[in-house]
């Protein structure tokens, strides 16, 4: 077995909080809580003091919720016209 990288497929970034906080609009306390009640992926521990998320499931996150507020939108229009 090879320890050469497979350059053919791409290493996955890491994205710190700034990074996270600009691509989704969240405050740091929303995205805690979010990550916490399994709403948001989860961070991988970079150092005793450093963590980050995987940019391809942060991506992956944003597009599902790009997805469901159309509808989710709708839903609370309609109860709250009743």
């Amino acid at each position: 077995m090879s320890c050469e990288p497979d350059l053919a497929r791409p290493t996955p970034r890491v994205l710190r909080y700034a990074a996270v906080r600009h691509l989704t609009g969240l405050s740091r306390t929303t995205l805690w809580r979010l990550e916490r009640i399994g709403l948001l992926p989860k961070h991988v521990q970079l150092s005793s003091h450093s963590v980050g998320w995987i940019e391809t499931d942060v991506i992956a996150w944003i597009q599902s919720k790009a997805n469901e507020e159309p509808d989710r939108t709708r839903k609370q229009r309609s109860s709250t016209e009743e």
